[in-house]
């Protein structure tokens, strides 16, 4: 008796936990199970789109597109988990997409990441940091000159860019709201890369 006492207690202190909200739930990597939340990110120069949804024990598939000056497009599905969650969250996640980059420096290929959030959860202001390592197998078009003539072949090329962004989230209401950020990226290291900013806005609680 007093171990069902025990789990029904239990049960009740998690259903009681308040939802996160959807700024949260976005920057810092992980939504309620059976909740939707989405974001929007627009800046210079880069762009974001991000779906997800929460499964059990703080899983949260998700899909996402960036873009960079609407030259640099990466669309990519991925999945985030919660290591600590508490009133200030850690998580990790995994990515898997693909690079297309148009204009004199074009460039394609396969793509995967790994990355960290670190943000609060619970309040109406909602500091985030995050950090990642994206790796992408470039697919260059080489002419060979052949005694035959020329010959165009597929030479793969590795590419390494570090993802970085802080910023502060404003919850408003319950369903809505919104980040600004700065972006610190590194792509294709060791080039040099300018920071950007961005204005997020993020919407969601739906099942």
């Amino acid at each position: 008796m007093l171990g069902l006492l025990a789990v029904g207690s239990t049960a009740a202190a998690l259903s009681a936990a308040p939802p996160i909200h959807p700024t949260a739930a976005v920057l810092t990597g992980g939504s309620d199970p059976g909740v939707w939340d989405t974001g929007l990110a627009a800046g210079f120069p880069w762009h974001r789109v991000r779906a997800q949804r929460g499964l059990r024990n703080g899983w949260t598939p998700f899909v996402e597109t960036s873009a960079a000056l609407l030259t640099r497009w990466r669309p990519a599905v991925g999945v985030s988990l919660p290591w600590i969650n508490r009133v200030w969250r850690l998580s990790g996640e995994a990515t898997l997409g693909w690079l297309e980059q148009g204009g004199t420096l074009s460039e394609r290929g396969p793509s995967a990441s790994l990355a960290m959030t670190m943000g609060r959860t619970r309040g109406v202001v909602l500091p985030y940091l995050h950090a990642g390592s994206e790796h992408t197998l470039h697919i260059d078009r080489v002419i060979i000159d052949t005694a035959a003539g020329d010959v165009i072949e597929d030479a793969p090329r590795h590419g390494w860019t570090l993802t970085g962004a802080l910023g502060l989230g404003i919850a408003l209401g319950g369903r809505w709201g919104l980040d600004v950020g700065l972006d610190l990226p590194w792509v294709n290291v060791p080039k040099v890369s300018l920071p950007g900013v961005h204005l997020g806005l993020q919407f969601g609680g739906a099942r």
